[in-house]
């Protein structure tokens, strides 16, 4: 499937979570990733600007063997072997968008600690709106609190 059906995809979601087997990996875009983050799990996301489809886009991955760890056989609905779906959400668009905003674009270029795409502040607040401690072990959350001293410390 390619991205633009993804997106196509995403774009008319109103609460579910569509998950993409790419490889060895599970994937969630945009509406599906924030789903995924506030209702399952919270992982790190990414958003890169795509040229194909002309915009930003979210995804977060996890290894295919994983899935049974975040929803058990019977929430997953089987659209073919490369595409699940799992329904029963909701999400106001107001919310998803204000996350969408609160995330950092990842560049391609290598950025320099002197030019920053955004500030610390910024980027320390995406990352712990898109965590949830409820759905976390004491290890992830140690974790994060390391990786948010390495973010306002700049070594990150």
């Amino acid at each position: 499937m390619s991205i633009q059906e993804i997106i196509n995809i995403e774009d008319r979601n109103k609460g579910e979570i569509h998950l993409y087997k790419e490889g060895i990996f599970w994937k969630a875009y945009q509406q599906s990733a924030y789903l995924f983050t506030r209702e399952v799990r919270a992982f790190k996301i990414s958003k890169k600007m795509v040229k194909s489809v002309g915009r930003e886009v979210v995804s977060l991955g996890f290894p295919k063997n994983a899935l049974e760890q975040y929803f058990s056989k019977e929430k997953l609905t089987e659209i073919n072997e490369k595409q699940l779906l799992i329904t029963g959400y909701t999400f106001k668009m107001e919310d998803y968008q204000q996350w969408l905003e609160s995330l950092p674009l990842v560049s391609k270029q290598k950025q320099t600690n002197d030019r920053q795409p955004i500030n610390k502040e910024d980027a320390v607040l995406a990352l712990l709106l898109g965590f949830r401690v409820e759905r976390s072990t004491p290890m992830e959350c140690m974790q994060l609190v390391v990786s948010l001293q390495k973010m306002l410390d700049g070594s990150l």
